[in-house]
């Protein structure tokens, strides 16, 4: 008995490796109890489950053999190797010493993830090997400092004491959260702060460290240092061995080996280095923002404590990094402050293309907290960004030489506060920042993969256009950015080019323009199409999964950093008032820019889960902020090694919801983004539809994201004018949560259909729009309409009659994997809903024309229209064509509706013929019509059946056709006669020679024989002859008959020679009995015909001109040549002897001289002897 196998998923490289998969498969077979199968059906299980790309790939490595020609074992080698060939042993030992704990990763984990670095390393001792690592890759120092002070230090002890060391940071956090109201609040994740001394605290009493936490002033703040093991040079982590700024100089202070970002030369000395700080409490500060990133506890920043020397009294300093006009800037944070500034000579250093027309007088007078005035340039409105925000702040420009303060006016707009403290943390985007400064330094990046090339239609002529102008308003800004993209090596001026383009300048919101080329008047008409395609929104939001937190990363001037060739960069010349420039990047309006581009985001990103490129705008979505943090590092480093740059101001790293697309998307789900549906909101009163239709759009209802692991629904449904269909979730509580709706209008030609074939349609149109979503995958297919259970049904068997139209429509669903489920109309309202308010219907018509082509290839007196009219005039067929349409009764109809009420399901009706399956139901004024139609050709009952089945049908059709040949009096006179009778076999004869067969064989080459054979022995002779007369038949026979004896009977055919009387009268003479077969009927004398057949081949093989020499060298052959039924040959059978041939001399017994059975004795006579003597002479 047939059995289903359960389904294995298939492979996805992007989430596991070929190992793990493969182990997957073999835990899946012993899950299943399938561990007993044979090899062949683990192959053939596997390949049908593993996907299409990997059945391609293992037919590749199999060729030229057939896939499942080749063993298991052997294919699972061979994609192993494929998929996951052995690597490198220096290199994995490498990867191996590198991996150090992660932010936020555990000690369990770290551990599992150093044994499986390990996996094909083949370290001899693999404890000690983990232990070192281990204790050289823990991110806890204090821990590492314990573990390297023990001499009996092994893996399970090392092991022991780093997960004692974490659960006891995450106990104490726990308890400092869960602290009195009284006590200080817990801080939030991510906070920036400073420490006080745990000695001064202590050696003060406690009221009077209440008096100074009421009287003292805000407290600069300090920021966390970077991380331990982090580069002083450059501020990456990485050893400072390593780092690649080792020789750079400082622009801050002059000196060689790190960069001006973590210059401490210009910094203030700190409290412990300048001069004495009163002895005061220190009350504990922190800034913090809202939505910061919430890192592991274990995640440990130690802070700097440092001064200046105008605020020598203060505590320790809060620094934050921010980018300032695209530039990293730190800036101490400082709450006493209620403005923000900074210096001339620092903003320059920053920005050196700062304009200082830019700055606009200040009314505003500054005093440090000593009461001295600061001398002032100006003030501005400077872009800023930082974690979430992106936006233009005010900024005072001060003359001396001050540190850069961020003030309580930027507080509400960064989400700052200040609140007590016990806890670390860093700020992701400051931190990322540092990490991949060179990714956000703000300048043009530059692909460093191959440069792109066009490719141009040798057919089209270049083009060359004249320049056009350029408004006076815009030439300066229009100048400015083209020195700016020359700077950036982006344009190159050149005297000529074949092409030439003239630019456009459209202007962007902020009020700068952008330089871009109408290439469709010229290079797009050259360039062949790029055709790939581009990414559907629907399809990149659902495979965002379960996100809740989320990073949006712009890349600045994308397809500009994306080189090119020569050849390409003339083609993109453009033309402007200055003359013209070749394009070394690719630029925006060339048509094959986007497909380059996405292609290109899409490669660079393969493989990181959750990661979304659409063009110059990357989605990331994390389950959490330790996830996220993964998968940005993940991003960001693929993004430096490729040179590409990202605009920082229009990034977002760690937020809680994100608008991508027009939509916004946070952990709840997808839904419109506000800026889209604020005109709805904002449109004036209208009616109360339209009052409706826009409740709908701003509510809160949401559309769930696609999860590839709950169960799928899609319910459909059709109206009279419509279908509407509802993808769906069944989620684990029982309800159903809606992902897309769609709904159409029917067309002129779908609303004739009967309502199961609408109610079908509505479940294929469906399937068709969500293809994306079910194929591949198991669903429930739900509809209201009962009679489609037993059509649709994937587990009921296919009926034998359909209407064309159904049967395709089966074909197609045989494709999917569903389960039809029936839930009564008022279950399904939102189906019915969309199907009764539908979308306009489609352009083009999808009904099928098919059976309206064969009801026209009938001859012009039987045409559909004519069926129509026919129709719809007989009383029967109208009424059938009436239930058709409006719906069968539910009793049972008279005898003459019996043949249609049985078949109600397989009828349907177009353009008012009524068909049965694909057959014309015939009314009965045309049916003997298209009975002699049938007949014309005469082509008999069955074929008259066969044509009749494939057109049409009426009750009682075989039947008539019968009766219709019947009466044909032409078919009746040419009916070919009566199959011949079976071949009589002759009685084996008891005796040789007993039963003889004579036929005369030619003119066969200008010759002709006479052929006997022996019925016993298969003995052949074979006569020459020159005339075929009776008397020469009797002459060679007589021969023959003396040689071999008389037989008892000949057998001939009625040919004249053995019919005539001689002949009759010299058989009767020697007493041979004479049998003559059928006329007309030569199979009777089979043994004459078998044997003229055989002497013809043998004859015509043989070579030379001698006719007896031949015949003789065939006969010796026939005579000595075993036959296959006896093994002997006919002389021993006949004879009782083998005939002597030139073989019998290779055996050694031969003797001549013993041929002779005796010897004469030999004579002797002595003298004296009487003796007679013959006289010859004579």
């Amino acid at each position: 008995m047939a059995f289903a196998l359960p389904q294995f998923t298939q492979f996805e490289p992007a989430s596991e490796t070929w190992d793990e998969y493969v182990d997957r498969f073999e835990c899946f077979l012993q899950a299943n109890d399938l561990t007993d199968l044979s090899s062949a059906r683990k192959r053939g299980y596997f390949l049908s489950s593993c996907g299409r790309d990997i059945f391609r790939t293992a037919k590749a490595l199999a060729a030229p053999q057939p896939v499942f020609s080749v063993p298991w074992e052997t294919l699972l080698a061979k994609l192993k190797n494929h998929y996951a060939p052995a690597p490198s042993k220096i290199a994995r030992r490498h990867a191996f010493h590198q991996r150090a704990q992660k932010v936020g990763e555990t000690v369990n984990d770290y551990m599992a993830s150093l044994r499986t670095a390990a996996l094909n390393c083949e370290f001899r001792e693999l404890d000690e090997m983990l232990l070192d690592q281990l204790v050289c890759g823990v991110r806890d120092l204090k821990l590492q400092r314990r573990l390297l002070a023990r001499s009996d230090l092994t893996l399970p002890i090392a092991l022991d004491e780093a997960r004692a060391a974490e659960m006891s940071a995450q106990s104490s956090a726990d308890i400092q959260r869960a602290q009195p109201t009284g006590g200080p609040p817990p801080a939030p994740p991510h906070a920036v702060h400073y420490e006080s001394s745990d000695a001064e605290d202590a050696a003060m009493p406690e009221g009077e460290v209440g008096r100074l936490k009421t009287v003292r002033k805000p407290q600069r703040l300090v920021l966390p240092k970077p991380l331990q093991g982090s580069c002083l040079g450059c501020g990456g982590q990485h050893n400072r061995a390593d780092c690649r700024f080792k020789t750079a100089v400082c622009r801050r202070c002059g000196k060689r080996g790190h960069l001006s970002r973590v210059c401490r030369a210009a910094l203030p000395r700190s409290d412990d280095q300048g001069e004495p700080v009163p002895k005061m409490r220190k009350t504990k500060r922190i800034v913090h923002r809202e939505n910061a990133v919430d890192l592991s506890q274990d995640y440990e920043v130690d802070a700097v404590g440092v001064s200046h020397a105008s605020a020598r009294q203060s505590g320790s300093k809060i620094y934050l990094d921010v980018l300032l006009e695209s530039a990293p800037c730190r800036m101490e944070v400082d709450t006493g402050s209620s403005r923000s500034l900074i210096a001339w000579s620092t903003l320059k250093a920053l920005v050196p293309a700062f304009p200082r027309k830019r700055l606009r007088p200040c009314t505003v007078k500054l005093k440090d907290y000593q009461g001295r005035p600061i001398p002032t340039l100006g003030c501005g409105s400077f872009s800023v960004s930082y974690g979430s925000f992106t936006g233009s702040l005010p900024l005072i420009v001060v003359r001396d030489s001050l540190p850069t303060l961020l003030g309580l006016d930027w507080f509400a707009a960064l989400n700052l506060g200040v609140s007590g403290v016990h806890a670390t943390g860093m700020d992701i985007t400051a931190e990322l920042t540092r990490e991949f400064a060179e990714v956000f330094n703000g300048q043009l990046g530059k692909y460093k993969g191959l440069p792109v090339s066009f490719s141009l239609d040798p057919q089209v002529a270049p083009i060359r256009l004249k320049p056009r102008r350029v408004p006076l308003a815009l030439r300066a800004r229009v100048d400015q950015e083209l020195d700016k993209l020359i700077a950036q090596g982006v344009l190159q001026p050149v005297e000529y080019s074949k092409w030439e383009t003239p630019i456009v300048i459209p202007l962007k919101s902020d009020g700068s323009i952008r330089i871009c080329a109408d290439y469709k008047a010229t290079l797009n008409k050259a360039l062949q199409a790029n055709h790939y395609p581009v990414p559907v929104v629907q399809h990149l939001l659902h495979s965002l999964g379960k996100g809740k937190v989320f990073a949006k990363l712009d890349l600045a001037q994308a397809y500009q950093q994306l080189p090119v060739d020569d050849a390409t960069a003339l083609a993109q010349t453009i033309v402007t008032h200055r003359g013209a420039f070749k394009c070394n990047r690719l630029q925006f309006r060339v048509c094959v820019a986007p497909g380059l581009f996405q292609s290109l985001m899409e490669r660079l990103l393969h493989g990181l889960q959750g990661v979304v490129p659409y063009f110059d705008d990357v989605l990331i979505a994390a389950a959490d902020q330790a996830d996220l943090v993964i998968k940005l590092r993940a991003v960001l480093s693929r993004f430096k090694d490729a040179g590409l740059k990202l605009k920082a101001e229009k990034s977002h790293i760690g937020v809680p919801k994100v608008e991508f697309l027009g939509f916004l998307i946070d952990a709840t789900g997808i839904r419109p983004a506000p800026s889209k549906v604020e005109a709805i909101k904002k449109a004036p009163e209208a009616a109360a539809s339209f009052r409706a239709i826009k409740d709908v759009l701003t509510s809160d209802a949401v559309l769930v994201q696609y999860d590839v692991t709950l169960p799928v629904s899609l319910t459909c449904d059709a109206s009279p004018f419509g279908v509407g269909a509802v993808l769906s979730h069944i989620l684990p509580n029982g309800t159903e949560a809606p992902i897309a709706y769609y709904s159409r209008t029917l067309s002129a030609a779908e609303r004739n259909y009967s309502q199961i074939d609408r109610e079908a349609l509505a479940a294929v149109a469906g399937i068709r729009r969500f293809h994306d979503y079910l194929y591949g995958r198991s669903f429930f297919l739900v509809t209201d309409h009962k009679p489609l259970l037993g059509l649709l049904a994937a587990d009921r068997q296919t009926p034998p009659i359909l209407s064309p139209r159904m049967s395709r429509w089966l074909e197609f669903l045989a494709a999917y994997s569903y389960q039809l489920l029936y839930k009564p109309g008022k279950a399904i309202g939102h189906a019915d809903a969309l199907s009764r308010c539908p979308l306009p219907s489609p352009a083009q018509d999808p009904a099928p024309g098919a059976p309206v082509f064969l009801i026209d290839d009938f001859p012009s007196l039987l045409t559909a229209r004519e069926v129509r009219a026919r129709s719809a005039a007989d009383p029967l067929l109208s009424q059938v064509l009436d239930w058709v349409c409006r719906g069968w009764p539910l009793v049972r109809p008279n005898d003459e509706f019996l043949p249609f009420f049985h078949r109600q399901h397989e009828l349907s009706v177009q353009a008012g013929c009524l068909l049965w399956g694909h057959r014309v139901v015939v009314p009965p004024d045309l049916r003997k019509g298209v009975l002699a139609c049938l007949h014309e050709a005469h082509p008999g009952v069955v074929r008259m059946k066969a044509l009749g089945r494939g057109y049409v049908w009426w009750p009682g059709l075989d039947k008539e056709i019968e009766d219709w040949a019947a009466r044909c009096h032409t078919c009746q006179q040419s009916r070919s006669a009566p199959p011949a009778a079976p071949v009589q076999e002759w009685e084996s004869p008891r005796s040789p020679w007993a039963r003889v067969h004579l036929d005369l064989a030619g003119p066969f080459l200008g010759r002709t024989f006479l052929i006997l054979v022996d019925a016993y022995s298969k003995w052949v002779e074979l006569s020459l002859m020159t005339t075929t007369t009776t008397e020469a038949v009797i002459r060679i026979l007589e021969g023959l008959f003396a040689t071999h004896g008389l037989p008892d009977t000949v057998v001939t055919d009625n040919g004249p020679q053995f019919t005539s009387a001689p002949f009759q009268v010299f058989l009767a003479r020697l007493g041979i009995r004479h049998a003559r077969t059928a006329p007309a009927h030569p199979a009777a004398n089979g043994q004459a015909e078998r044997a003229v057949r055989s002497a013809k081949e043998a004859l015509l093989r043989l070579r030379g001109s001698d006719w007896h020499h031949r015949v003789y060298q065939y006969l010796l052959a026939q005579h000595s040549t075993p036959t296959p039924t006896s093994k002997l040959s006919p002389a021993e059978l006949l004879m009782g002897r083998r005939l002597r041939i030139t073989l019998d001399r290779l055996h050694p017994n031969f003797n001549l001289s013993g041929c002779t059975g005796f010897q004469l004795p030999a004579r002797s006579f002595v003298v004296g002897d009487l003796v007679y003597a013959l006289n010859v002479n004579r």
